[in-house]
């Protein structure tokens, strides 16, 4: 299993810009598509954590699409983002 470093950054800036500018950004700057990583980066890694939980509750270790989609749905339902108290 491959680790990547907490510091090292996952996400490319490239894509992440063109993601905001996708969204209707005109401009995005370094720190903008830095952050928007970085809150990405999180949000994956409690999709990321609670995915690998549902698929240990059904007694498999291979998580599955439909652990993601589920662990991402109940976190979107919950509005949770990392480092928010939830809204």
């Amino acid at each position: 299993m491959r680790v990547v470093p907490r510091n090292k950054e996952i996400l490319p800036r490239k894509p992440l810009a063109d993601l905001l500018r996708t969204a209707g950004a005109p401009r995005v700057s370094k720190e903008g598509a830095e952050a928007f990583g970085q809150v990405l980066t999180q949000f994956a890694d409690e999709i990321a954590k609670h995915a690998a939980e549902l698929a240990a509750h059904s007694g498999r270790r291979t998580v599955l699409g439909e652990d993601v989609k589920l662990a991402a749905d109940t976190l979107l339902k919950r509005q949770t983002l990392p480092g928010s108290a939830g809204r």
